[in-house]
């Protein structure tokens, strides 16, 4: 099956939403990134029949259902999720492409323990490297994401 070409836009943004309470699929057929969130997985677990589901529920338990149902992968490929990504270590590598020797002391301690997400990035902000950082962040997602589609032989513009 020739797979169509897909907006790395659109997988970028499935990787970002990826986490412990949705996970994002590309359907190889359409391009489209699709998600399963907890409420359509607790949907889709209970047996829900459809006519009891509110009208915007159901095409999306109808498309969870389909991923749900290609348990060998030819036509649904679950996206990286936060996990893959290591964010964290894009926090720690973007402190160490820093200049300022004050800054990237502040930025690498601000990495480490609970709450190093917020930390860091309240540090980045109140240091004026803010932007820098999502630039930063931004340039890693995109290249993650155009490893991924090139490991997966999937086309993107």
């Amino acid at each position: 099956m020739e797979r169509p070409q897909v907006k790395l836009e659109n997988i970028i943004e499935g990787i970002e939403m990826s986490h412990d309470e949705c996970q994002a699929y590309l359907d190889l057929r359409t391009g489209r990134v699709e998600y399963i969130d907890d409420d359509t997985q607790w949907a889709l677990n209970h047996d829900e029949d459809l006519a009891d589901l509110p009208d915007w529920q159901r095409p999306i338990v109808e498309m969870a259902r389909l991923i749900e149902a290609d348990e060998d992968g030819e036509r649904f490929l679950p996206l990286p999720n936060q996990f893959d990504v290591h964010e964290w270590q894009m926090m720690a590598d973007f402190a160490q492409t820093l200049d300022d020797e004050a800054i990237r002391h502040q930025l690498s301690n601000a990495c480490r323990g609970g709450g190093a997400f917020r930390r860091f990035k309240d540090a980045a902000c109140r240091l004026g490297v803010e932007t820098n950082w999502f630039a930063y962040r931004d340039e890693q997602y995109r290249r993650f994401a155009v490893d991924w589609c090139e490991v997966n032989a999937i086309p993107w513009e």
